[in-house]
């Protein structure tokens, strides 16, 4: 399975592990940036299991940072509307069921509706959701503890680019077209980021 580590940081230099087989960093768009934090690294590798990332959390360090591992909860689904293009950037949103009992109805319409409908809209390249496994590589808390984090690539370099994408997610929101779910517990953080490097 694929092991995602976020790392927020104020370092735009800063480095992913040597295990690491894909890594970015990305900074905050201006307006789309609750943490303040400037950058974001996001690294993956495959692993086994969970219980490996203990051990890597003991021999590496991000001491001037916040970070978390977080494992995949469904496969990456691509967008349609918007094949074969180049990320320039991520959304990421962080949310979990209001209460267990919503758990199932959260799920269901996060894989099977939501995403495909983000998806559906222009500049939205590729999506997936994550579980938080509570393994940090900081001393810092992480900035959520929140259950699902979700990965939204997409194809602006600007941030202008990106409001008049993520507009067509407001209008679909407002007309409708894209549906919203109750189940989702309200407040929950959002950023956007670009400048991929």
């Amino acid at each position: 399975m694929k092991a995602v580590l976020l790392v927020l940081t104020q370092d735009p230099a800063i480095q992913p592990l040597p295990m690491a087989t894909e890594s970015a960093v990305y900074r905050a768009f201006d307006g789309w940036n609750p943490f303040p934090e400037t950058h974001l690294l996001v690294q993956s590798w495959e692993v086994s299991s969970a219980s490996e990332l203990p051990a890597i959390a003991q021999q590496h360090h991000y001491p001037d940072a916040r970070s978390m591992f977080y494992l995949p909860i469904e496969p990456e689904l691509a967008s349609k509307a918007n094949p074969a293009t180049t990320p320039r950037g991520v959304f990421v949103t962080y949310n979990q069921p209001l209460t267990p009992a919503d758990a199932d109805e959260y799920h269901r319409w996060y894989s099977q509706q939501h995403l495909p409908d983000v998806l559906a809209c222009p500049g939205f390249i590729r999506a997936q959701r994550f579980g938080i496994t509570g393994v940090s590589l900081s001393p810092s808390p992480w900035v959520t503890t929140l259950e699902c984090m979700n990965v939204y690539e997409h194809s602006c370099e600007t941030v202008e680019q990106y409001n008049d994408a993520f507009a067509h997610v407001r209008a679909g929101i407002a007309s409708g077209k894209i549906g919203m779910t109750p189940t989702l517990t309200p407040g929950a953080p959002t950023s956007a980021y670009g400048h991929r490097k």
